[in-house]
């Protein structure tokens, strides 16, 4: 890379961050109108924000300044501005994962309690088994099925062959 290559390249770097600065601040100043934040918190995104872009344009005004630093400031800046503006989308993504979470454990109950039904199938299918030692794994699984109501299909999954073990 020749001389005037690199001065080219320097003077990107040291006024590409300017730009985003500017951008930055811009759409900080659009924030209240592009989100339903509640004040309180809009203050808390514009302190942050702020705070940093303050802290990389007074690095930016030093004669040497590491491009690095203030590219970092700049992204935890424009990361805050993203995550305000879908804040509240992110909150009712999160009650909803929780509504479905709790739905979940209502409909098909905890770890737990699915472990314990488990074992009470594979209880039955050693029953069976000890008590019928004729019967071919196809014949106890429907059997354990009907006397635990649950399918065949579902001791199968759930269950090992006692003749095997």
């Amino acid at each position: 890379m020749n001389d005037v290559d690199r001065q080219i390249t320097e003077l990107f770097e040291r006024n590409q961050p300017r730009t985003r600065l500017a951008t930055y601040r811009e759409k900080l100043e659009q924030l209240e109108a592009v989100t339903k934040l509640r004040p309180k918190r809009l203050a808390e995104i514009r302190a942050y924000v702020t705070e940093r872009l303050d802290t990389a344009e007074r690095i930016m005004q030093r004669e040497s300044w590491n491009p690095d630093i203030v590219q970092d400031l700049l992204e935890e800046s424009r990361r805050a501005l993203i995550n305000a503006v879908h804040e509240p989308n992110t909150l009712r993504g999160a009650k909803t994962m929780a509504a479905a979470r709790a739905g979940h454990r209502a409909r098909h109950g905890t770890t737990d309690d699915k472990r314990q039904h488990w074992d009470h199938l594979q209880a039955v299918v050693d029953e069976l088994a000890a008590t019928n030692p004729a019967l071919s794994w196809n014949a106890i699984q429907h059997r354990a099925g009907q006397k635990a109501g649950v399918s065949a299909k579902t001791i199968q999954r759930r269950c090992k062959n006692p003749k095997q073990s």
